[in-house]
């Protein structure tokens, strides 16, 4: 299945470097920043900038492409309902108590320990679509740096997974 990525930061550059290393057929890029940029440059993806992302002429190139699947990981613009259409999931750190702006930050205010990378298909809603899965690891919650270093793996994990259950039909 032909794929479209969208995302920045480290937990998105580890999401795409994931699914490039299982093999998904990635078609095409919006980079929310350098780092996701730098990486699908280097391996030759078609890029697209991030304020195209909900254009007519985005939606025909996607389909010229034969899209089938936007993953979304960190990108910071509301994703448009022609995209939705299509289908999109998105990962979010914390999901099943800490859904919207900034997880994480929460996640350590709260001295909890109990961490989790949910992968879950976007919707109208922010954060409310249905779950495909969620990971969940304990963490030690001394600072949001360190929670991130700690469920990195755990993106990979959870977008990997994911993608396993798309492909049985789930």
């Amino acid at each position: 299945m032909k794929i479209a990525f969208y995302g920045g930061r480290q937990a998105g550059l580890v999401v795409l470097l994931a699914l490039m290393a299982r093999g998904e057929d990635i078609g095409l890029v919006f980079p929310e920043d350098e780092m996701v940029e730098a990486c699908a440059r280097r391996f030759r993806i078609e890029m697209i900038p991030k304020q195209y992302l909900n254009d007519a002429a985005t939606m025909h190139r996607l389909r010229q492409k034969d899209i089938k699947l936007v993953i979304c990981c960190h990108g910071r613009q509301r994703v448009g309902k022609s995209l939705l259409e299509l289908g999109c999931i998105n990962l979010h750190p914390c999901l099943y108590g800490y859904k919207g702006a900034r997880p994480v930050d929460r996640l350590v205010q709260d001295r909890n320990t109990r961490a989790s990378v949910g992968v879950h298909w976007m919707g109208d809603e922010i954060d409310e679509g249905e779950i495909i899965i969620e990971i969940y690891k304990e963490v030690v919650p001394d600072s949001v740096v360190s929670v991130y270093n700690q469920l990195y793996p755990v993106y990979a994990e959870a977008v990997m997974g994911a993608m396993d259950i798309i492909a049985e039909g789930g």
